[in-house]
């Protein structure tokens, strides 16, 4: 009888210890990898736009390489339009935007900054004969009555440039993307824009022009461009911060290896 009792009771505990392992393994699934919504300006090519309603350019291509590494992570783009981006970043409905400029007393809300993805030169674009006026003059000093085109929500002038701005010295019309602007400007109806050198190369050619009634006439300076998470994200969001580190991680090697030339490099870069 003792026997068949001990039997019985090792069966039990067999019984038991299985459920309890079928249990876990049941509410312990592979764990999903975690959606990431990156937020990105819908009309800067070639490094961030919308191509026929899909999200493209040069970040766009950097984030996905980056995130293959990641595979814990479930990378989404989404483009709008730059101002909606940055008012979206301030109020922590976005967790990250690219690609901002570092501006830390321009936007607190910015919390952090990644590692940069590129570093852009910013220059100057005039319309012939207003290049042929200031050839070799100095900016912003010597450009004193023209009118510039501007990406809306873009301060990239510099403080003597909005310095000018705000003294009437100089006007500033803004618009909506780069390609916006470069029709205006070769359509006369601004006198010189500033942009990124390679994204006003590429934007003339997608316009289908040769460059020829502009002229490149200054280089202001040199801008890394990043990702910027979103302060309010990063004090509520619990898995941002390590994904933050990991993604730097990520894109100091992808420098390393020549990833991110071989992207930019094909945009013509």
């Amino acid at each position: 009888m003792t026997r068949l009792w001990r039997r019985a009771a090792v069966f039990f505990l067999a019984i038991v210890i299985l459920s309890g392992g079928l249990a876990v393994s049941a509410a312990s699934p592979a764990q999903a990898a975690q959606e990431v919504i990156l937020y990105g300006d819908d009309a800067y090519p070639p490094y961030s736009y919308l191509e026929e309603g899909i999200p493209s350019g040069v970040y766009v291509q950097i984030l996905r390489a980056a995130f293959d590494r990641l595979p814990e992570y479930s990378l989404t783009i989404r483009m709008l339009p730059w101002r909606r981006s940055l008012k979206m970043l301030e109020q922590g409905e976005a967790v990250g935007l690219f690609p901002p400029y570092r501006r830390p007393e321009e936007r607190p809300y910015i919390g952090a900054y990644s590692v940069p993805m590129a570093t852009e030169s910013l220059v100057v674009y005039c319309a012939a004969d207003v290049a042929r006026a200031v050839s070799g003059k100095t900016f912003p000093a010597d450009y004193a009555g023209l009118t510039f085109g501007n990406n809306a929500g873009f301060r990239v002038g510099g403080p003597a440039f909005e310095a000018m701005q705000q003294a009437g010295m100089l006007t500033v019309n803004e618009s909506a993307g780069t390609a916006l602007n470069l029709k205006m400007l070769l359509a006369g109806r601004v006198q010189c824009y500033i942009n990124d050198r390679l994204a006003i190369r590429v934007t003339l050619n997608r316009l289908g022009s040769d460059g020829d009634g502009v002229m490149e006439t200054a280089v202001i300076r040199e801008e890394p461009a990043y990702i910027g998470w979103s302060k309010p994200a990063l004090e509520t969001v619990d898995w941002l911060p390590e994904l933050t580190r990991r993604l730097d991680a990520v894109l100091e090697a992808m420098q390393v290896d020549g990833s991110i030339d071989r992207i930019i490099g094909s945009y013509g870069g």
